[in-house]
């Protein structure tokens, strides 16, 4: 599920991984999923986008934490 997803990808994060090196670790939840074997090409594309979305907003989230820090303490 999209929960599951997103608390691995912020877990990969959290412990300092690239987007690609998140793609890699989360790639066995492809499996979680039945995919016909022709749509496996187009299907691992739109996870790794989705992963790499998820990412962003991680690291999205983690920048707007430290500048409301930041302006807190001025």
């Amino acid at each position: 599920s999209s929960d599951l997803v997103r608390r691995r990808v912020r877990s990969a994060y959290r412990s300092g991984l690239s987007r690609a090196e998140t793609a890699r670790s989360l790639q066995y939840l492809m499996h979680e999923w039945p995919i016909p074997p022709f749509e496996k090409p187009k299907a691992d594309r739109r996870f790794k986008s989705s992963l790499s979305r998820v990412w962003n907003e991680m690291r999205d989230e983690e920048t707007a934490k430290t500048k409301a820090k930041k302006k807190a303490k001025k």
